[in-house]
């Protein structure tokens, strides 16, 4: 028999504060800031590990304006990055699926390996003494969670374990690890 997570009062028990002025929802300026500290800097789900089970399989996501992707290297390894390409800032994958070993830039040709370091540059006599080493995907922070995956474009802080607190144990109880998707959504 199966015992239940017994529950607690949530400790949000304060009342709340006065409410935002209507033409704050519509002012541009905040919305960037909104747009900044909410979102860039804060950790969002994008997926589960079981999405992008081997070297190559990725999985894109957008947050606002912005987009981003998660890849498994051929090492294994899980990694984020920004979805543009160094080069004229084109997005370089699109959806999910496997990419078979190269990320390549579908409006210039540059191509990354799976780690995003720069592997090539067609026409590569047209940028004769450019410094390759600084021109790879620009990676962001992963934080894999119970097979979550969460990322964050900017900013550090405390990881998703740390957001979660106490509330991990309830990902553990119902092992959120194993889970793989059974429908699109």
């Amino acid at each position: 028999m199966n015992a239940k997570p017994e529950f607690h009062e949530l400790p949000w028990n304060t009342k709340p504060g006065a409410p935002l002025a209507p033409w704050t929802y519509t002012n541009p300026e905040f919305f960037e800031l909104d747009y900044e500290a909410f979102f860039l800097r804060r950790w969002q789900l994008v997926g589960h590990a079981s999405d992008v089970p081997e070297p190559g399989d990725y999985l894109t996501h957008s947050i606002g304006r912005d987009n981003v992707f998660v890849i498994r290297g051929k090492d294994n390894t899980l990694r984020a990055f920004q979805n543009v390409c160094r080069h004229r800032a084109s997005r370089v994958l699109e959806g999910e699926g496997n990419c078979h070993g190269v990320i390549k830039c579908p409006y210039h040709g540059w191509s990354y390996h799976l780690d995003g370091e720069l592997l090539g540059i067609p026409q590569d006599e047209h940028f004769e003494g450019v410094d390759r080493t600084g021109l790879g995907l620009h990676e962001i922070q992963l934080d894999v969670f119970h097979g979550m995956l969460f990322v964050r474009v900017k900013g550090d802080g405390p990881g998703v374990a740390e957001h979660f607190g106490g509330m991990s144990r309830f990902f553990e109880m119902y092992d959120f690890e194993s889970y793989v998707r059974c429908a699109e959504t």
